[in-house]
C-alpha cells in the first residue's frame, strides 16, 4: 500500500507534512518521528520500520517534525525550534490527528523523537497509551561511567554548538553529518544541559525526575554497536521511568544509530515493537 499524505497543524502555526498507512481494521495507531539530522524518509523505507508495523495491522503516521523534510520552513530560511517545541507542539499535534481515525494511539521516537516524546511525558503533557524509544536517550555526564567519554562527549557538544553560532544553525550537508540542518538553539541546549548535568527546562522543571512519575509503558530499543546511544548509558538515564521495558540488540548484528530504522539487520527490534504494540493495544 502507498501512504496517504497528509497536513497536521499545530498550535503555533506549524503545518507539519505526514504520511498515513491505514489498514481496514487497525488494532492500533502508532506516531513514528525521526532523529535530529534525518526526516520521514530515514522510516519510510521499502520494506522498513512502519511497512513492517502497517503489515501487522498498525496504523502508522510517520512525520516530519517542524523544519525537517518536508515541514519547513528550514533553519536555513530563519527558522528555529527547540526540543520543548517538538515536545509540546509537535508530538500532540500529530497523536490528535492519528487519534481521529484510531485508537488506542501509541508513539514511537527514534533518536531526537523520543527525547521529545520522554520530554512531554515528565510534563504530562501527551495523551498517548504507550512510548517506543529508539535509541534515544539525552546525553547527560552521569549517564556514561567513563570519565574520558564524558570529556569527549562535552566537547562535541560544545563544539556543535560553537559551530551553529555564526549563521544561526549548522549545516549537517556541510559537515557530511546528515541530510537536515540544526538550529543553534537546540545545539545551545544539548550543549547547556549537558554542562549542567541537568536536563531541565529554562522555569527549572527537572525533566529526568519527572520521568519518575510516567505511568505510561516504555519500551526502550537499543544496540551494542550503537556508539551515539550505547545501552549502558540509556539504562542510567532511562532509570527514573517506573514501567521502562528495555532490550538490546547484540553488538555482531552491526546495528549503529541510523541503521536502527534504516537497516534490515535491526528487524529484531522492529519486530519487538510490533509485538509490544500489539500486546499493549490488547491490555
Amino acid at each position: 500500500m502507498r501512504p496517504t499524505p497528509i497536513d497536521v497543524p499545530t498550535t503555533d502555526g506549524w503545518r507539519l507534512q505526514a504520511s498515513l498507512w491505514l489498514p481496514e481494521a487497525p488494532i492500533c495507531g502508532v506516531v513514528l518521528g525521526h532523529a535530529m539530522l534525518a526526516n520521514r524518509r530515514a522510516i519510510d523505507r521499502p520494506q522498513g520500520l512502519a511497512s513492517l508495523l502497517y503489515e501487522r495491522g498498525i496504523a502508522v503516521l510517520n512525520a516530519d517534525l517542524r523544519a525537517h523534510g518536508g515541514s519547513g520552513p528550514k533553519p536555513e530560511d530563519g527558522a528555529s525550534w527547540t526540543l520543548e517545541d517538538i515536545a509540546l507542539r509537535d508530538a500532540p499535534a500529530l497523536l490528535g490527528a492519528l487519534r481521529a481515525r484510531v485508537e488506542p494511539v501509541f508513539a514511537a521516537g527514534h533518536s531526537l523523537f523520543g527525547n521529545a516524546l520522554l520530554l512531554g511525558a515528565a510534563r504530562g503533557a501527551l495523551r498517548v497509551a504507550g512510548i517506543g524509544s529508539l535509541a534515544s536517550q539525552l546525553w547527560l555526564p552521569s549517564s556514561f561511567a567513563d570519565l574520558p567519554e564524558r570529556i569527549l562527549r562535552g566537547a562535541f557538544l560544545s563544539s556543535y554548538a560553537a559551530l551553529a553560532w555564526p549563521r544561526g544553525y549548522l549545516a549537517a550537508r556541510w559537515a557530511q553529518l546528515g541530510s537536515e540542518s540544526v538550529p543553534y538553539a537546540f545545539a545551545a541546549q544539548m550543549r547547556d544541559w549537558y554542562l549542567a548535568d541537568v536536563w531541565a527546562s529554562p522555569d527549572g522543571f527537572d525533566y529526568r525526575a519527572g520521568l519518575g512519575s510516567v505511568e505510561l509503558p516504555v519500551l526502550g530499543l537499543y544496540s551494542a554497536a550503537d556508539r551515539a546511544s550505547p545501552p549502558a548509558a540509556a539504562r542510567r538515564f532511562l532509570a527514573p521511568l517506573p514501567r521502562l521495558e528495555l532490550h538490546v540488540l547484540e553488538a555482531d548484528a552491526g546495528v549503529g544509530h541510523m541503521a536502527m530504522v534504516r537497516s534490515q539487520r535491526a528487524r529484531p527490534l522492529w519486530e519487538r515493537l510490533a509485538h509490544w504494540l500489539q500486546m499493549q493495544a490488547r491490555l
